[in-house]
């Protein structure tokens, strides 16, 4: 197996806040902006990955888009706060702000959004039965979450979930996913940037995985993988996933993550080393548990 480029998917979160926890530059800026979509677009990067929570990341995106003349497949997400005026007016507004006349996927970004108010749903349909997206599904945090859809027999055809190095737990969905032929979209790969700190400097709430972290970068240095390219490779020899969002705030960062493909093989020499970093500690997996 080898891995696609086009596999890789552009988040852009921090095109419209001031993200990560590795992250000293705050937001990007819009040149900085035009010029990481066109080395995305020069690169075989097709979709980028976006929400309505994403403080001004649409309107950011729309206005580069248009002013570069660049297409991509755009997935974004619902408010977790829906107006009185339901689903179609919150996707009628996403698309005017990205200047584009259909989304390639519109998600639940909160999945409390959906329990709470089932209707949604239909309206949701809705918008995918006219036209404005092509897949509907939900982005979620927990795999009970995905389960909860299958119990219900919820039809959806995209579902975004974080898994990486530490966080493995969707993976026993992964298959029941493929089965079912539902596109699985990944990110936190690389956990905020979490992965990059130096062990001697990570805050106090990230004392217990001080151990992981250091034996991740002495894999890294002894194999001699770049730490991007260990992470993204672990991620993508999930075949089970279809795209992996990454987001950046360079066009260095981009290319590094591009070249990540040379490093595959390396990587699967040492993946049951890598799958021993599991974690299981929720407050350390999930960082809105983070302070």
């Amino acid at each position: 197996m080898s891995i696609n480029k086009s596999k890789l998917a552009l988040g852009t979160v921090q095109f419209g806040l001031d993200y990560g926890i590795n992250n000293p530059k705050g937001q990007v800026s819009y040149e900085h902006i035009k010029a990481i979509l066109m080395e995305a677009h020069q690169n075989g990067i097709n979709l980028l990955d976006t929400a309505a929570m994403y403080g001004n990341s649409e309107a950011m995106l729309g206005n580069a888009l248009q002013e570069l003349q660049l297409s991509f497949k755009i997935v974004s997400k619902l408010p977790a706060e829906v107006t009185t005026g339901g689903v179609l007016p919150e996707v009628r507004q996403s698309l005017e702000k990205l200047q584009v006349a259909v989304l390639y996927g519109y998600l639940f970004h909160d999945f409390d959004t959906f329990k709470q108010n089932s209707a949604l749903l239909e309206e949701l349909v809705q918008a995918k039965k006219q036209g404005m997206v092509n897949k509907i599904g939900f982005s979620v945090y927990y795999p009970h979450q995905v389960e909860y859809l299958f119990d219900h027999h919820i039809s959806f055809d995209l579902v975004q979930l974080p898994y990486n190095l530490l966080d493995q737990r969707f993976e026993y969905l992964f298959p029941v996913l493929k089965k079912q032929r539902i596109e699985v979209h990944n990110r936190s790969a690389f956990l905020q940037g979490l992965f990059f700190k130096d062990s001697q400097s990570l805050p106090v709430h990230f004392q217990s995985i001080e151990s992981k972290i250091n034996t991740l970068h002495e894999l890294s240095q002894q194999h001699q993988i770049p730490l991007a390219a260990l992470l993204l490779n672990f991620v993508q020899l999930q075949q089970n996933i279809d795209q992996v969002v990454i987001g950046v705030d360079a066009i260095a960062h981009l290319k590094d993550n591009l070249m990540s493909v040379d490093f595959l093989e390396k990587t699967r020499n040492i993946y049951s080393d890598l799958k021993q970093l599991k974690e299981d500690n929720e407050q350390i997996i999930l960082p809105f548990h983070w302070k």
